[in-house]
């Protein structure tokens, strides 16, 4: 979590950050307990609401070679989900925005699947 929100974070009274892998959200109407994957072992919190991956990193990495417009790893795309590189399509937590929920990620996806074949209709087209 970059420093800035932990600190904002733990002036709350009711937030708590741990470190670790969340394993599971249990609840049956509602989230009610979560276990998480600690140095220490399994340990269940409970709780009223979970938000992992806090300071999101991007894994942009292996587009490395690529001219590829981006801020801090986050890619920039158009409506179509392109990239400024011709024939490259990005959807999800990849992309430059403000939301990261898997329902905007599941639309980009879809977006960027029909774009994606839009353009390599395009391309044979020209091809001949």
């Amino acid at each position: 979590t970059p420093e800035s929100h932990r600190s904002v974070l733990l002036g709350k009274e009711n937030v708590i950050i741990k470190e670790g892998k969340l394993l599971e959200v249990i609840g049956e109407a509602k989230v009610e307990k979560a276990i998480v994957e600690t140095g220490e072992g399994n340990e269940e919190i409970l709780v009223s609401a979970v938000f992992p991956l806090s300071g999101e990193v991007s894994s942009s990495q292996f587009l490395q070679s690529l001219p590829v417009s981006q801020t801090n790893g986050f890619l920039h795309v158009d409506a179509e989900m392109q990239t400024n590189v011709p024939g490259l399509y990005a959807a999800g937590d990849i992309v430059a925005k403000k939301l990261r929920q898997i329902v905007n990620a599941a639309g980009e996806g879809a977006v960027a699947a029909t774009s994606a074949i839009s353009y390599v209709h395009q391309l044979r087209r020209k091809q001949g």
